[in-house]
């Protein structure tokens, strides 16, 4: 993820957030004014979607009770369960189920659902845990 150049900080919170350092991110919270839901248009994602991505669990538990609307899209029209269906991390995909994801919301063009990937990306865990939770098949 390339830094934006206007340094504002919610490029700093999602760079932060990426990287699961819980502690800089809680820091970037209190400051007045930052939106925990602001896009970063220099790499188009929102906090949420850039923990999800980078399966840091922490962060996202950080993000959710501060207001991050937990089925936001990032610019390429992905949402935090999507992305972290995608890329097979399995605790943050149950935190974000635990917290109200739309686990059957499909995304991008191709519609296809967290169920979909999972199956397309052979996460057999997170098939498992979607099928239990109520996916629709």
């Amino acid at each position: 993820m390339r830094p934006c150049l206007t340094c504002k900080p919610v490029c700093h919170l999602i760079l932060t957030t990426a990287q699961d350092h819980v502690t800089i991110v809680e820091d970037l919270l209190e400051i007045d004014g930052i939106d925990v839901n602001l896009m970063d248009e220099a790499c188009g994602e929102l906090p949420l979607t850039a923990a999800a991505r980078n399966g840091c669990s922490d962060t996202v538990a950080i993000l959710l009770p501060k207001g991050a609307r937990i089925d936001a899209r990032n610019k390429q029209d992905f949402t935090a369960l999507w992305l972290a269906v995608k890329e097979g991390h399995w605790a943050v995909v149950e935190k974000l189920i635990q917290n109200g994801a739309d686990i059957d919301e499909p995304v991008t063009i191709a519609r296809k659902t967290p169920l979909m990937i999972a199956a397309e990306e052979g996460h057999i865990e997170l098939l498992e845990l979607l099928i239990e939770r109520g996916a629709a098949l």
